[in-house]
C-alpha cells in the first residue's frame, strides 16, 4: 500500500520530531501541528505573504495526513511516517 507521498512524508516526520512526547499518538501531534498552524494563520504570525503560503501548505498538508488517517487507519499512516514506506 502505498499511501504517503514524499511530501507528505517529510511533514510526518518533521511533527514526529517536533512532538518528542512518547504518550502524544500520532494523530494527536497532527492535531496540534493544526492547531499550530492555523493560529499563526489566524494571527498573521507571518514575516510575509511567501511564508504564509509555506504555512498554509504545511496546513493543507497537514489535513490531508489526518484525512489518510480516517481512510487507512492511524497505525498504517504512522508506521509510513516512521519507516518511510509510499516514498516517492
Amino acid at each position: 500500500m502505498q499511501c504517503l507521498n514524499k511530501e507528505e512524508y517529510r511533514v510526518a516526520q518533521r511533527v514526529n520530531h517536533y512532538f518528542k512526547c512518547d504518550d502524544m499518538s500520532f494523530q494527536d501531534k497532527l492535531f496540534n501541528a493544526i492547531l499550530i498552524a492555523q493560529y499563526e494563520l489566524e494571527v498573521h504570525h507571518y514575516a510575509g505573504d511567501e511564508e504564509r503560503k509555506k504555512i498554509a501548505r504545511f496546513k493543507n498538508i497537514l489535513d490531508g495526513l489526518l484525512h489518510k488517517i480516517s481512510v487507512y487507519g492511524m497505525p498504517s499512516i504512522a508506521t509510513a511516517a516512521e519507516d518511510g514506506i509510499g516514498q516517492e
